[in-house]
């Protein structure tokens, strides 16, 4: 996946990892498989996981449906504001893959703005 003049070096196995998740088999326009992976990897300061995020995000990029969120930069956030981060990413136009929705999301978070909302009502 990294173009001809990137090189990461020990890297291979992690790419390859990446590569057998993003072919999943099809049939027609039909996937027959449900797994929808979610890959972290980790390592020690210096161990080479930006560059190998960066190049994975070069090869990705307008190819399959990815999101990529630095937590470090982002700080201390409310979770269902890195859901909404990630719903984001993975809702951009895409090449052949069109878009991820999250309908049930969005209507989660219109709930949890709403101000006046009175959960007695629908309780049991």
């Amino acid at each position: 996946m990294p173009g001809r003049g990137a090189r990461l070096f020990g890297r291979d196995r992690a790419v390859l990892v990446v590569r057998e998740f993003m072919e999943r088999p099809e049939q027609g326009r039909e996937r027959l498989t449900r797994e929808a992976p979610i890959l972290i990897f980790e390592g020690p300061c210096g161990s080479g996981k930006t560059a190998l995020l960066d190049s994975l995000e070069g090869s990705l990029e307008q190819r399959v449906p990815y999101a990529r969120i630095d937590f470090e930069a982002i700080g201390d956030v409310a979770v269902y504001e890195v859901l909404a981060a990630l719903a984001f990413e993975l809702n951009r136009q895409c090449g052949n893959y069109g878009r991820l929705g999250f309908p049930r999301f969005i209507v989660g978070r219109a709930i949890i703005a709403e101000p006046d909302l009175d959960l007695s009502k629908w309780s049991g």
